[in-house]
């Protein structure tokens, strides 16, 4: 709660980020802010009628500690308990929203809700690249998604951020879909 509300009180400054001016994307639809520096590294369609960018300081595509991948979708919930966006890393079960990682499942917060939208965040356990290899759980990734008129997703994940840059990161990244209209 405390988060959503600090993310609140830093929105009206512009959405101004700590890594520098910002630039606008469009995806499947959505119009979104993200930092200047953050250049399309790869693009693709995925099954489903899906559409996916990742992202990375200078559009290098061997920097995996610093990927963000945004995903444009149709909104497909069921009542099922599996997951139920076509982008990994999210799910509900009976009537709750989690994170799936490495470990246990962790429960997901309701990003603030607007007219006509909701979305869900969260933050799990996952590997990262680092100088001397790929390790298991030595990070944590931040996924999140956004629903608009109950028709069309906007999904944004950070994978791979080594601890210590965890909530400086996370609050971008959350910026991002709190800023996405369509």
């Amino acid at each position: 709660m405390r988060m959503l509300a600090l993310a609140a009180l830093l929105l009206p400054c512009g959405l101004c980020m700590a890594d520098g001016a910002l630039r606008q994307d469009s995806l499947g639809g959505w119009r979104y802010s993200l930092p200047a520096r953050y250049m399309e590294s790869t693009k693709g369609e995925d099954h489903g009628g899906w559409h996916c960018r990742e992202y990375t300081p200078g559009g290098n595509t061997k920097d995996d500690d610093n990927l963000l991948e945004i995903c444009a979708g149709p909104w497909r919930a069921t009542d099922s308990t599996d997951i139920v966006l076509d982008h990994p890393g999210m799910g509900r079960e009976e009537g709750r929203w989690y994170g799936y990682g490495y470990g246990p499942k962790t429960s997901a917060r309701e990003l603030s809700t607007q007219s006509g939208w909701f979305g869900w965040e969260s933050v799990v356990f996952c590997g990262i690249s680092d100088r001397v290899g790929y390790h298991a759980a030595g990070g944590e990734c931040f996924d999140g998604f956004v629903v608009q008129d109950s028709l069309h997703v906007l999904t944004a994940e950070f994978s791979g951020l080594p601890l210590e840059r965890v909530p400086k990161r996370i609050l971008w990244v959350r910026r991002i879909l709190l800023s996405a209209r369509r």
